[in-house]
């Protein structure tokens, strides 16, 4: 298991994310709301920057780091981490900790934890929360959370060491990026899986909820911030859109200050509306977005079957249709343009199965047994009609799109495909648990390739059907697979782990655990009427992403005009 944090923001976007536990206890609005009314007013305050959140009819007040319905902010502006890796630059930033070393047998590390730290409420952040955090971790995920981490020990006040029961070279970025809570606070929670923490205590630039009601909040600067000076600004102010198209429409009104969502035709609909304000950054430095074969459901436990169904895509239709053409078709290794220098261009090469091939697909699929009946609908062994749905998070208009796209090309190798658009958290409760056939969504990323192999080959995050999995949604495994990412994990030797991603390229390509479809770009959208400073292809120093972990970074470099 990834960081938490991480698996609620980083490796899998925004709705994109897995749910860590289920969130059951709701705090009403009234009783939590202060007496200011600050945000309730459509035009936000001098000095409060608006940020976009798509896929929200109404809030609930929760800002738990460790629930899956955490409002936007908790992640990104109220806890922080002892590290952010900054996938914009390639670098380690240093946070909460200002430096780590690891022991000589790669079987430790240790963090140098950052003098003066305050919590929001004032007591010093000290070694101590930390050691706390990871045993909170465990105990709300279980003991299996960081199977390779032994001991989480505090030296004096000024460190933390962290040892494993194997050398982990990937430990660096799962445990530095472990979101930090008070111990001063969470030990008196009792149930910490269900409390909504209302009235958050964090390290980070925004703590204060100022004001709070269904359809948009605040969060004030902290009065003890650690970063002299900052935030420069006085808070954000996040208010709900029910999907893209509605915060499209406030984006390009001007109503956001910073936004992170797919807006078609860009330079037209936004910039050309306000081009000496209005701006836009799309690296490709996400991840690869995949449908996702459920292998635990025949016929999809055959790879020919799988293949044949990514033949019959015609990628570069939807990549057109369904993201405008920001980006390109996947090629067989799966892999995002975030890991172009690791790319095996003969493992490219082999994986002929994401070119488009309808003959080859019918092939394949007839070589399968799966004869086509008289209404042209193939058939399985047993008589079934091969009639599916792919579930894909509504609020997504993009993915969505893209899932129209596929369904159509499916039906010309016999398959009756319908789109299943519902609520982003249905999708990732059937995703989880396994119970649906195809899914249009994300994939694991991390600082290395690493992290997608073993998001979608791994049995370290195999689940069985019914018992919730959040990675590797396809339900497969692959032995070699495994074989090569724990040989990954145990050095530190970046040229022999370069050389174990190439056969665990050609391992994806020859079993297709997934059919990828595009690299996702990375969104970004500012305007430059209210604040300047944001990270963009001339200044890259962070992503634009809203959501991802840099985002405090943005959060505490942005400034008024």
């Amino acid at each position: 298991m990834m960081a938490l944090w991480s698996t609620l923001g980083w490796r899998t976007r925004s709705l994109a994310l897995p749910s860590l536990v289920v969130l059951s206890l709701a705090m009403t609005n009234a009783a939590l709301t202060p007496h200011s009314s600050r945000a309730s007013s459509q035009a936000a305050p001098s000095g409060v920057l608006t940020i976009s959140r798509e896929g929200n009819t109404t809030f609930t007040r929760n800002f738990n780091p460790f629930s899956p319905n955490a409002l936007y902010g908790t992640i990104e502006a109220i806890y922080e981490p002892l590290i952010i890796y900054d996938p914009a630059t390639s670098k380690v930033v240093p946070w909460l900790a200002t430096g780590y070393s690891w022991g000589s047998s790669g079987k430790s590390l240790t963090f140098t934890i950052r003098p003066h730290v305050l919590w929001s409420d004032g007591t010093p952040f000290t070694a101590h929360d930390v050691t706390f955090t990871f045993a909170l971790a465990r105990k709300i995920l279980g003991p299996s959370t960081y199977p390779y981490l032994s001991t989480v020990t505090a030296i004096g006040g000024s460190g933390v060491r962290f040892t494993f029961n194997r050398p982990y070279s990937p430990g660096l970025y799962e445990l530095g990026q472990q979101l930090i809570v008070p111990q001063h606070v969470w030990a008196t929670v009792k149930d910490p899986v269900n409390f909504t923490n209302p009235n958050p205590v964090g390290t980070g630039p925004f703590t204060v909820v100022e004001s709070f009601q269904p359809q948009v909040y605040e969060l004030d600067r902290n009065p003890s911030y650690w970063q002299p000076g900052k935030p420069y600004i006085q808070g954000i102010r996040v208010p709900a859109y029910p999907g893209n198209d509605q915060a499209n429409l406030a984006t390009i009104n001007g109503e956001n200050d910073w936004a992170d969502q797919y807006i078609p035709d860009i330079a037209k609909t936004f910039v050309a509306r306000d081009p000496q304000h209005n701006h836009f950054w799309f690296p490709a430095l996400a991840y690869t977005v995949q449908l996702y074969l459920n292998t635990a459901h025949k016929p999809f436990d055959n790879p020919n079957v799988r293949k044949a169904i990514s033949m019959a895509i015609n990628r570069r239709q939807d990549v057109l249709i369904g993201e405008y053409g920001y980006t390109h078709p996947a090629d067989a290794t799966g892999l995002s343009d975030a890991f172009n220098t690791w790319r095996d261009p003969a493992a490219v090469r082999a994986g002929y199965w994401t070119n488009l091939d309808i003959t080859k697909a019918n092939q394949l699929l007839d070589a399968a047994g799966l004869k086509k009946g008289p209404d042209g609908i193939r058939r399985l062994p047993n008589g079934a009609p091969m009639r599916y749905g792919i579930i894909v998070g509504a609020a997504s208009t993009d993915w969505v799109a893209s899932s129209e796209v596929i369904a159509q090309n499916l039906r010309q190798i016999g398959l009756d495909v319908t789109v299943k658009a519902q609520d982003w958290n249905t999708v990732i409760d059937e995703m989880q648990k396994g119970q649906y056939d195809m899914a249009h969504a994300w994939s694991s990323n991390g600082a290395t390739p690493y992290d997608f192999y073993r998001g979608v080959m791994s049995s370290e995050t195999y689940q069985p059907v019914g018992t919730v999995a959040y990675e590797n949604y396809g339900r497969y495994v692959d032995p070699k697979a495994d074989a090569l990412l724990k040989q990954f994990a145990a050095t530190f030797n970046v040229a022999k782990q370069k050389a174990l991603v190439k056969q665990l390229q050609m391992l994806y390509v020859q079993d297709a655990p997934a059919v990828p479809l595009f690299p996702l770009p990375s969104w970004g959208e500012y305007t430059t009427k209210r604040f300047t400073g944001f990270p963009n292809e001339n200044n890259p120093y962070a992503t634009l992403e809203t959501r991802d972990p840099t985002a405090v970074i943005v959060l505490t470099t942005v400034k008024p005009v």
